[in-house]
């Protein structure tokens, strides 16, 4: 694997967000601001599906082609 993702199977970064959080103790771990999200998943307001908070936007555009980028053709 690559140094990124053994440093977070380690506990060295954040498995959440990347960060440095100091010497790993061999395993995956979260840094104090992603460990404090208490509210980490939101209901869809279109469909109701439950999805993480991060990829709600995500979620929306793929899904309902809300807030999707519509690329015009340029002469």
């Amino acid at each position: 694997m690559g140094d990124i993702t053994d440093s977070i199977l380690n506990g060295d970064l954040c498995e959440e967000c990347g960060c440095g959080i100091g010497p790993g103790e061999g395993f995956p771990r979260r840094c104090i601001d992603c460990a404090s999200q208490t509210n980490r998943y939101a209901n869809c307001p279109t469909c109701g599906k439950r999805v993480k908070a991060v990829g709600l936007a995500d979620h929306a555009r793929d899904a309902h082609g809300i807030g999707a980028a519509v690329k015009e053709a340029t002469p």
